[in-house]
């Protein structure tokens, strides 16, 4: 068995509460959209045997960028994507700034995927219209960019929610 010592949570309210349920001592630090970590975690980072981010799924997709597009420009769909993207990189180099400075073995998870297009069931399933699948692609990006790092893992938050059930998470 391996026994963590402590725990660094980074991430939005949303992983406030797994701070307290993770099973070790460990400590919680906000980010919300792009910011940036302090310099240094509240304890010396040996202190922590690992770190787990969960990065902000507004800070990549935020309100503004694609629920004012039209649902037929394609195109505005995939410039929107490309800027999702962008912004995702931003967020996990900053996220990712005590795996880099300090070595910290690090768990980022991925988005939880919504349960259906709230556009409707019979329009196109794979397509970036589709909230669905603009998070789907979001997520193949995030573990892509993840093995660009050293010691950076995926923990697939969206698969344990769908075997616990999104309502209950």
């Amino acid at each position: 068995p391996l026994t963590v010592r402590r725990a660094l949570v980074v991430g939005s309210c949303l992983a406030q509460e797994w701070a307290g349920e993770i099973g070790c001592p460990s400590d919680f630090i906000l980010i919300n959209n792009l910011s940036g970590l302090p310099e240094r975690p509240p304890l010396p980072a040996n202190a922590y045997d690992l770190q787990l981010v969960q990065l902000p799924l507004r800070g990549a997709f935020f309100d503004g960028l694609v629920w004012q597009l039209p649902y037929g420009d394609v195109a505005a769909h995939e410039r929107a994507f490309e800027v999702a993207v962008t912004r995702l990189r931003g967020a996990l180099e900053l996220s990712l700034a005590w795996n880099l400075r300090f070595g910290l073995t690090t768990f980022v998870t991925n988005f939880i995927v919504p349960q259906q297009n709230p556009m409707g069931r019979l329009l196109p399933r794979y397509d970036l219209r589709n909230p669905v699948y603009f998070v789907e692609r979001l997520n193949a990006v995030l573990e892509a960019e993840l093995a660009a790092y050293d010691d950076v893992h995926l923990l697939d938050i969206d698969a344990i929610a769908a075997v616990c059930g999104r309502r209950f998470l």
